[in-house]
C-alpha cells in the first residue's frame, strides 16, 4: 500500500470489521472483496496479511477492555477449573463437559443442563456484565472454546485465553438457559399431542362399543 488516504481509510475498515469476524480466512476474502467494490489495485498478500494481524489485534485489544473487569484472580481460578479435569465425571474436562449439549427432549436432560447451570451460578456468571462486543464476535470466540482442547487454550497469549473463555461461558450460561426452556416446551407439546391422542382413541372406542350395542326392541 502507498501510504494515502485510502490505505489509512482502508485499514479502518478493516479494523472495524475485525471486531465482528477475527478468521483470517474471512478478513482476507471481504479485503478482496472491498478492494474490487472499491476499484483499488489489489496490494501484495504479504501486504493484507500485514494489515489483517493490525486489525486483529487491535480487536484483541478491544475486546479485552471490554471484559477486563472480569479478569480478577478469583475467575483466573476458575478459568484454571474450567480446564481441569472434571471432579465427578471420568475422563472429561471441565470445558468439555460444559460444551456438550443435550440430544434429546426429557426430564434428564433438563437435570442435566440444570446441574450445568448451578455449576456456573457458583461462580457468579449470571453478573457478568459483558456489552459492546459484536455478537458475531461472541459467538466466534465461544465457539474456538468450545472446539479447542485446554493444551491449546493454555498455550494462548492470556489476553485471548481469557476473552474467549470469559465469552464461552457467559453465552453458554445463556444457551442452558435457552435450551431448558426449549426442551420443556417440546415436552410440553409432545404430551400434549399424547393426550390429544389417547382422548380421540377414547372416544372412537366409546362411539364404536355405542355402536355394538344390541338394540332391544319393545314387544
Amino acid at each position: 500500500f502507498p501510504v494515502t488516504i485510502y490505505a489509512k481509510k482502508f485499514q479502518l475498515w478493516l479494523n472495524e470489521r475485525s471486531l465482528e469476524h477475527d478468521s483470517l480466512t474471512v478478513l482476507l476474502s471481504d479485503s478482496f472483496k472491498k478492494l474490487k467494490e472499491e476499484r483499488y489495485f489489489r496490494p501484495a498478500i504479504t501486504t493484507l496479511e500485514k494489515c489483517i494481524s493490525i486489525a486483529r489485534q487491535q480487536a484483541l485489544k478491544f475486546t479485552y477492555e471490554k471484559i477486563k473487569h472480569i479478569i480478577t484472580d478469583n475467575n483466573k481460578r476458575l478459568f484454571n477449573k474450567i480446564l481441569s479435569q472434571h471432579d465427578e465425571i471420568e475422563n472429561i474436562t471441565y470445558l468439555r463437559w460444559l460444551a456438550l449439549r443435550e440430544t434429546s427432549n426429557s426430564v434428564d436432560s433438563i437435570k442435566s443442563a440444570i446441574e450445568k447451570i448451578e455449576f456456573l451460578k457458583k461462580f457468579k456468571i449470571q453478573k457478568w456484565f459483558v456489552e459492546g462486543i459484536n455478537p458475531n464476535r461472541k459467538k466466534y470466540l465461544a465457539r474456538i472454546a468450545k472446539c479447542s482442547t485446554p493444551s491449546i487454550l493454555e498455550k494462548m497469549e492470556e489476553k485471548r485465553k481469557y476473552q474467549i473463555l470469559v465469552l464461552f461461558l457467559t453465552e453458554t450460561y445463556d444457551d442452558l438457559v435457552d435450551e431448558i426452556v426449549d426442551i420443556f416446551i417440546k415436552i410440553m407439546f409432545d404430551k400434549y399431542r399424547q393426550c390429544k391422542r389417547q382422548i380421540r382413541e377414547l372416544r372412537e372406542k366409546n362411539a364404536k362399543n355405542i355402536n355394538e350395542e344390541p338394540i332391544v326392541t319393545g314387544k
